[in-house]
């Protein structure tokens, strides 16, 4: 019998990209989204992935770290989204671009979000949530401070105050998509979400009301609200 006497991918710290280790990030994305992340098991998920045991654990330690290299990737994409920059418009506007991209996010990975309830007692997982919050918290922070030092907001504390909007948004989302779980319902409730949470945002910083009308709906449609057809690929 011949022993192979290649490590484990695992074992050196490099992050592979072959067929085999993308086609078991498809499925255990897959089998995470209907049977949930406690209830799966590496059998289940190698079986989903057509791969033997041994190719599994060749690239994996357990299902943790599956659901590890999913997180690692998706918490690139928040990376990209809280230091995105948007074009030079009215203050209210940014607001609600903001709001738009954070929960067109959050539905594309929506399955995502909720495994992570049967994950935060693992600190690993709660390292990499909390790198993402801190990004988010540090942008905002600095755009109140901005505010403030410049007299378009009342006086705040610019700390405290990018905790409650961000915890805010966080908590609203998760309602949102506990409520309305397909694709119909999302584009039709997304306008009003966004507007209470934007109007909301707004209303606590200016003390003042926003405008109204506004164009939600207008930019909604240019917003991608799907599901990536391609699970677990790296984000471009």
């Amino acid at each position: 019998m011949v022993v192979s006497s290649a490590a484990p991918r695992r074992a050196n710290g490099t992050t592979p990209d072959t067929e085999r280790y993308r086609a078991i990030l498809t499925a255990a994305r897959e089998v995470f989204r209907t049977q949930g992340y406690n209830e799966t098991t590496v059998e289940e998920l190698r079986r989903a992935a057509g791969v033997s045991r041994a190719t599994f654990y060749f690239y994996f330690q357990d299902k943790r770290e599956v659901l590890l290299r999913l997180l690692s990737e998706r918490t690139q994409q928040f990376h990209a989204l809280y230091t995105r920059r948007y074009p030079p418009s009215d203050e209210y506007t940014k607001i609600v671009l903001a709001n738009i991209h954070y929960f067109a996010h959050y539905s594309r990975d929506r399955d995502i979000f909720f495994l992570l309830r049967g994950a935060m007692d693992n600190e690993t997982v709660r390292a990499l949530i909390e790198d993402v919050r801190r990004g988010f918290r540090q942008r905002v922070e600095n755009k109140i401070r901005r505010l403030v030092g410049g007299g378009a907001s009342a006086p705040v504390d610019p700390a405290q105050m990018a905790v409650l909007l961000i915890g805010m948004v966080e908590s609203y989302a998760r309602h949102f998509f506990e409520q309305h779980t397909t694709d119909e319902e999302i584009h039709t409730h997304l306008p009003q979400a966004v507007q209470i949470v934007s109007e909301t945002w707004y209303r606590a910083l200016h003390a003042a009301e926003p405008p109204r009308p506004f164009p939600y709906e207008e930019l909604i449609a240019h917003a991608d609200l799907r599901l990536p057809d391609t699970i677990g690929a790296p984000p471009e």
